[in-house]
């Protein structure tokens, strides 16, 4: 039962902290409400498409890493007609 107690404090001390640290934030920002909505905005966009970027990348290399193992340039290579 101690250890439950623990893990309950710790849990309550997290959301507390966290939603301290979310006033500050929104009081300490340099931009209006809009503003920093519009530029969190942006920001996720960039990151989706660096996200986005990075896994075509990667896939293409296992690819090529794949079809070089097997000998096979035509591996993994959608047949004409289906996708």
């Amino acid at each position: 039962m101690d250890g439950f107690k623990r893990l309950i404090t710790f849990g309550l001390g997290g959301a507390i902290g966290t939603a301290v640290g979310v006033v500050v934030a929104s009081l300490m920002a340099p931009q209006s409400g809009k503003e920093l909505q519009q530029a969190t905005g942006q920001f996720v966009d960039e990151v989706k498409r660096a996200g986005d970027l990075a896994q075509a990348e990667t896939e293409e290399r296992l690819k090529a890493r794949f079809q070089n193992r097997v000998d096979d340039p035509t591996a993994l290579t959608p047949v004409s007609g289906q996708s």
